[in-house]
């Protein structure tokens, strides 16, 4: 019964937001969706309705940050987005592999560590009765056991936004490159501390590795996330769906794995050196013709990316590629 009543508490903060947020909130930064901006150098007329967030959109777009003389929310100069942008772009993939490594990872540890301390962490010499299912010689007990891997989730209060804080960081300093750059050390990281996690055998720096392995964890979601938008330019949203989606599909792979294998120990051994693997793949794509390793120079990429300049040569370029 507790299991069912924890959820009213989330359940009831959800409806909190989403009416406010469905009231009140704007479709997109510049107000309306169809207000939203597009390249179109023949067009400087932007906002033309009167409501206060259009006008608000209006006064910024007006700003030396939005040149008003490159941008309208006409789009009849772009060709259409195709259904399968994104789809047909390996990157999107290795993305979506990559995420399962991170967030498939998170849902897998978050179902799976309360036991795996109870269980693991016995008091030496103990002697076990294998007449019942309870672990009588177990350090922590239940209670504490499921505290402690609670903690795991509790990193997600800053630590996903470390990740992304850390890519927008090093974009500062290398571009694009330090996205890149921020993703292979969250994921490498991420793994070398499982890794590390899976070999403890002393509880209290278990705890502590498991803490350290979850900043990394969270943190590789934001990485994941900070490149997203700038895959394919224009389908963004059909990329973020199918990245998010390889998180659940992980989920569901790895566990599948440690029921597979004979010790959740020796699994979580087993995806620390997959999500190892899946550090390396961030040398595989590029990002805006810039790859980790080689490519484009970063100073070629010195714009910050998220400029009305890089998103506008972003989407001319994706233009091309749909046309």
């Amino acid at each position: 019964v507790a299991w069912r009543i924890a959820f009213v508490f989330p359940a009831t903060l959800l409806v909190l937001v989403a009416v406010p947020m469905a009231m009140f909130g704007d479709d997109c930064p510049q107000g309306k969706w169809s207000n939203r901006l597009y390249n179109n150098k023949k067009n400087d007329d932007l906002f033309e309705t009167d409501s206060e967030s259009e006008k608000a959109g209006e006064e910024y777009t007006k700003s030396s940050e939005f040149p008003t003389s490159q941008y309208s929310t006409k789009d009849e100069s772009l060709p259409p987005v195709s259904k399968f942008a994104g789809f047909d772009d390996y990157r999107v993939w290795i993305m979506a592999i990559q995420y399962a490594c991170c967030f498939g990872v998170e849902l897998t540890i978050n179902g799976s560590m309360a036991n795996y301390l109870y269980t693991e962490f016995t008091e030496e010499g103990c002697i076990e009765n294998t007449t019942t299912e309870v672990v009588e010689c177990s350090i922590l007990g239940k209670d504490n056991a499921s505290i402690i891997a609670g903690c795991f989730g509790l990193m997600n209060l800053f630590a996903r936004a470390l990740g992304g804080l850390s890519s927008d960081r090093l974009n500062k300093m290398w571009g694009i490159r330090g996205r890149l750059a921020a993703q292979f050390i969250a994921l490498l990281g991420e793994g070398i501390m499982l890794l590390i996690f899976s070999r403890i055998e002393e509880l209290g720096a278990a705890i502590f590795m498991l803490l350290m392995f979850s900043v990394f964890v969270q943190a590789s979601e934001g990485t994941t996330f900070s490149l997203t938008p700038f895959v394919v330019a224009r389908a963004v949203g059909q990329v973020s769906g199918i990245v998010g989606a390889g998180g659940n599909i992980g989920a569901v792979s790895w566990n599948t794995m440690i029921k597979q294998l004979d010790s959740t120990r020796e699994a979580y051994y087993v995806l620390g050196w997959i999500v190892l693997a899946s550090s390396l793949l961030t040398a595989a794509y590029p990002i805006q013709g810039v790859y980790l390793l080689f490519g484009s120079s970063a100073s070629e990429k010195a714009v910050d990316e998220e400029s009305p300049e890089s998103v506008e040569k972003a989407a001319d370029q994706q233009a091309v590629v749909l046309s």
